[in-house]
Order: C-alpha cells, then structure tokens, then sequence
C-alpha cells in the first residue's frame, strides 16, 4: 500500500467515528482530519508511532484530491448557503416569494418532492434544501413580473445535493407559474440521460412508459403532468417536441413545459427555431427557467465581446434571436422573459 493510500485509509477510519447516528458527516470534519494528519506528519514521532519507518510526503494535489475522494463517499451534512447580491438586487424587493406567493398558492410539486426525498433524506438536509430553494427563489423574479431578466450562480462541494437543491428549484418554480422550465445538463449523452432521470422522478412523476415514479408515487395528477418535450432515449428534436406537447403551448396549458437538453450549439438553435415557429416571436408574456447544470463547460466567454464563443449569453432572449444570438448563460439559474 502506497502513502497516498495509508493516509487516505487513516483519515477515513477517522472520519467514520464521527458520523451521526443517521451516518452523516459534517463537512468541516473532512478539513479538521486532513489538517491533523499534516501535524501529526511534521513531528517525526507521532509519525512514526503510526506509520512506521515509512516515509510519507504527499503534496498539497494529493490532499486536494483525498479531500474530494472523501466527500463523494461520505453523506456529508448539507449546510445552509451563503447568498452574495450585487447592487442592482440589493435595491429590488426580494421577498416576493417567502413573503406573499408560497403562503397563496398550492405548492403542489415542490410539496410531493418534499414528500419523496423524506425517504431519503435526513430531516435536516430537507429543511436545508428548503430554506437554500426559498433564497433562490426570492431572488429570481415573479414570475407575473413583465419583462425582466435575472441572473445567479450556485455553487457547491462535490455531492453536495446540487441536483437535489435545483430539483427543488424548479419545483417551486413551477408551482409559482414558470411555463417553460430548460436545464442544460453537461456536453455528452450519458449526462443529459442521467439528468433527465432524475427530473422524471423529482418533477414530471412520472417514466417515458407513463408508470409513477418518484415524486409521482401516490401523488400523482394528470391536470399537473408536466409536459416534458425530451426523453431518457432522446435529446430534443422538433419532431418529438411537436408530439409530445400534443398540441399543448404557454397559452392554453395549465402545466409547465419542460426540455433537459444537451449543451451543444446545435441543440440550442433547434430549441429557438423551434420556439419561433410555435410562436412566431409573440411570447413575451410566458416566464422561463432555465438552469445551466454544467456552467464551468463551455458556457464561459473564452473569446471577447465581439466574437464570443459559441456557448455564451450574447443578449437577452427576449430581443428576436439571430445569428448572433447564443442563450446559454455562464452561471447556473436564471430566468427570463422570451
């Protein structure tokens, strides 16, 4: 066994003496763990009376990459977030959520999801992933609110319940009246697949075959099916959109319209098209979510203003798209009128 591994090992022996009686680890003690075993390798003593005569150095990479190895193992404790606003949100009234519409309205889907991630979820990652999704919340937008376009970015350990916490996201946003609901999961297919797995069961309820899954399970409603216009097996394409909204649009649905959609430029254009011919450019009055799963990937301008690169927020989407037109931001969640 090589000294990555026997420290490794030691820490995690550690770190399994401190879980809760649920088996949950808070995050911080992954960092107290590294930091004392770093002491205990400067003394020559302590190190030897664990180790040996080995000699063990390992460079700060290596912690780096013990410390990430050890946080998708564990369950760690999900901590409340830390919400940074610029100038412009700090003079907006952020309250409309948490303040007026949660209290008003049925909040039937985040409801159920509640409901299912309890049989997971330790009560307090539940009340995290609530309290975290009601900031979000309060800091996009209204969805009643004319014309507006909000930007944010969410960021997170490794298994932090980043999926968890937009699956909850979008949950509230459709029970707040969000129409037209796009995440863009990461550039290859088994990502996009995954994702659209777990959107079936925190949100839509249920599989391509139309059996209950997930948050559907009992609770299920076919007035509230949400229409999702991409499958596990299938990327978006206008032909499967035109099917399965089964002639269903912003105007006459009740239900939210949802796509998980690869990031790829073509993808991207086919969406627009797609929303033009549909709309012939007339729905500025249907508010979108769309969440970028993967915005460390290609979403970020590489280039300059002038010539971006091709996976980048070129200007709002509520301008007519044209060649120069990209809709794929660099931060996380947003939402915008068309």
């Amino acid at each position: 066994m090589n000294s990555y591994q026997k420290i490794k090992n030691f820490i995690f022996t550690k770190l399994q003496e401190k879980q809760d009686e649920n088996g949950i680890l808070d995050v911080l003690n992954i960092d107290d763990e590294i930091n004392n075993i770093k002491i205990l390798l400067s003394i020559p003593e302590a190190s030897k009376a664990l180790f040996g005569d080995i000699n063990i150095t390992l460079t700060d990479d290596n912690y780096t990459r013990i410390k990430k190895e050890l946080e998708t193992h564990f369950d760690v404790k999900m901590e409340e977030g830390i919400l940074i606003q610029g100038e412009e949100q700090q003079n907006r009234d952020t309250t409309w959520w948490t303040g007026e519409t949660k209290q008003k309205i049925n909040t039937f889907y985040w409801h159920r999801y509640k409901e299912y991630i309890k049989t997971s979820l330790p009560d307090d990652v539940v009340r995290t992933i609530d309290t975290d999704t009601d900031i979000v919340m309060n800091n996009i937008e209204n969805p009643d609110i004319q014309n507006f376009n909000r930007y944010g970015m969410v960021v997170g350990h490794v298994q932090s319940g980043k999926t968890a916490n937009y699956a909850a996201l979008i949950c509230k946003a459709a029970d707040a009246g969000y129409k037209f609901i796009v995440v863009i999961a990461g550039g290859i297919n088994n990502l996009r697949n995954q994702t659209q797995e777990r959107i079936n069961e925190a949100f839509i309820g249920r599989d391509n075959n139309g059996n209950q899954i997930g948050a559907g399970k009992g609770n299920s409603s076919l007035d509230r099916l949400p229409i999702s216009l991409t499958t596990v097996e299938r990327d978006f394409n206008k032909q499967d959109a035109d099917r399965n909204s089964q002639g269903s649009n912003f105007d006459n649905t009740t239900t939210p319209i949802v796509l998980v959609i690869k990031k790829h430029t073509s993808t991207l254009k086919n969406v627009i098209k797609w929303l033009e011919s549909q709309y012939k450019n007339k729905i500025d009055k249907h508010s979108m979510l769309m969440i970028d799963d993967e915005s460390d990937y290609a979403s970020i301008n590489t280039k300059n203003e002038e010539d971006p690169t091709a996976i980048n927020i070129k200007r709002p989407l509520h301008n007519k798209p044209n060649q120069n037109t990209q809709i794929s931001p660099y931060i996380q969640c947003f939402d915008t009128h068309f």
